[in-house]
């Protein structure tokens, strides 16, 4: 099984060590990354400097802004680029109102994409699993956009207090990437950590989803390349076999 990193967690020293973050990504086993913007670099520079450490980009995260204001660049940049699958990362939806309002938004930059070739994903934070008329909002984004899949973020579920094991089952069907990363219960409430550290059960997440593991973290409490590193450990160890990890009982 290939894996992949969300540069995002490594936004704090990637910019200024890029040569060294790259360089030990390679050296971890990732395969490849998931972008989170380009660092001030054009495509075709990041592209090349990705290429030189054998990294592939599986996916990148765009703006709603460059999706509906600067559609024809995105598209030329993902040419560069070689990825053919763009997640839309956040909007604020988590009720009706904001999901009218936010869908039109979506709608057409799916059209569009999809119609140059590329795969359109919804990337889930806890606020999608607010609910109207019997439907968690992103089940609502599924049915009415059938063309868009779902990057499934599983601490993001666990922390709505959803079954994100049962979800993963019932739309795997529409999910062909997953964030992978951990929960610990702090006295602060619900934390961010390496793959294998927490309470998410991630044997029963390999069980059902076996490709497009992007390992992330939003806050490493450590210094990040290490707490990646610990990450891709777990999950080669997992795929091997070696290792299974805790199921999560819904209560913080």
């Amino acid at each position: 099984m290939k894996s992949y990193i969300q540069l995002y967690s490594l936004r704090t020293i990637i910019e200024n060590n890029m040569d060294h973050v790259f360089k030990s990504l390679k050296s971890f086993g990732f395969d490849g990354v998931e972008l989170a913007g380009f660092y001030g670099l054009s495509a075709s520079k990041l592209k090349n400097i990705l290429d030189s450490y054998q990294l592939e980009v599986v996916s990148t995260h765009e703006s709603m802004t460059r999706l509906t204001e600067h559609i024809g660049q995105v598209i030329e940049d993902y040419k560069i680029l070689g990825t053919k699958n763009i997640v839309i990362p956040y909007t604020e939806m988590k009720d009706k109102a904001s999901y009218e309002k936010m869908l039109p938004q979506i709608r057409k930059a799916v059209d569009s994409l999809t119609k140059a070739g590329y795969k359109v994903f919804y990337h889930n934070h806890a606020n999608e699993f607010q609910a109207f008329d019997n439907l968690y909002v992103i089940e609502h984004l599924l049915k009415d956009i059938p063309e868009i899949r779902l990057e499934f973020d599983i601490y993001w579920a666990t922390f709505a207090k959803v079954d994100a094991i049962s979800f993963l089952e019932k739309y795997k069907d529409r999910i062909d990437l997953i964030h992978a990363k951990d929960m610990i219960i702090t006295d602060n409430g619900p934390h961010f950590e390496s793959v294998g550290k927490g309470v998410i059960n991630y044997s029963e997440v390999y069980s059902i989803m076996k490709s497009g593991w992007i390992v992330e973290n939003d806050k490493p409490l450590n210094d990040p390349l290490a707490n990646v590193e610990d990450s891709i450990k777990f999950i080669k160890e997992l795929v091997g076999g070696k290792n299974e990890s805790r199921s999560f009982n819904g209560s913080f």
